[in-house]
């Protein structure tokens, strides 16, 4: 189900620019965590670390195949979300899509179309959109794992009571992507901060820690 997702008050997204203006782009995490579990899918090969007083949640098929990961902290009944880690597969979408031929998109072609696909959210007072891509670069996890990172323009829309149209412009990212294929299909490992939930730079750089994990071992 789409949604319309509430925007991060002004402060708090000055705040979070800030943090990653200041951050070197050769590092991904600027914290560390002593105390930890360690995540690991026998499928995908997928493994990385996170606070062990945080919560995890798998999301899974039917049949035992990996759809979502979420991370985030004890939040009443229900967790706080901050991290949404997911597994796309070029061969789940039709051909089509990419003109025929899957073999002419590349995994980091795959990556920006699949992040603004999921930038995407609608609600009956706006919605949420990513249609151009900002910048994407090379980068590795503090585990030597090679992926992109990739920075979106995203437009937000809300209609207020008197029917007037408020349009404003952002911008979304980071996005890591992580191309984990292994047959003909483009497969990737895409993970997001969930900035509209995160409510401190602490937790921001926390979830990057968290990123900085990440590494892949022999798939099953």
């Amino acid at each position: 189900m789409k949604f319309h997702r509430p925007l991060l008050p002004a402060l708090l997204a000055a705040a979070f620019l800030i943090l990653l203006l200041t951050i070197p782009r050769n590092s991904i995490a600027a914290v560390s965590f002593t105390k930890f579990k360690t995540y690991s899918n026998a499928e995908t090969g997928l493994r990385f670390d996170y606070p062990d007083d945080y919560v995890l949640k798998e999301l899974l098929t039917p049949d035992g195949g990996l759809i979502n990961v979420l991370v985030g902290v004890k939040h009443g009944k229900r967790p706080r979300w901050l991290l949404d880690v997911s597994v796309v597969d070029s061969a789940d979408y039709p051909s089509s899509m990419y003109g025929g031929e899957r073999s002419s998109v590349s995994p980091r072609q795959f990556a920006l179309e699949e992040a603004m696909r999921h930038c995407t959210a609608d609600g009956p007072d706006g919605g949420v959109s990513c249609e151009e891509v900002i910048r994407s670069e090379d980068f590795k996890t503090d585990r030597s794992l090679a992926g992109f990172v990739i920075f979106l323009k995203e437009i937000s829309t809300h209609i207020d009571e008197n029917g007037v149209e408020d349009r404003q412009e952002d911008t979304r990212g980071p996005v890591y992507a992580f191309d984990i294929s292994h047959g003909p299909s483009i497969k990737l490992i895409m993970a997001e901060p969930a900035f509209w939930s995160i409510e401190s730079p602490l937790e921001l750089e926390t979830v990057r820690a968290i990123i900085g994990t990440f590494r892949i071992g022999q798939p099953q």
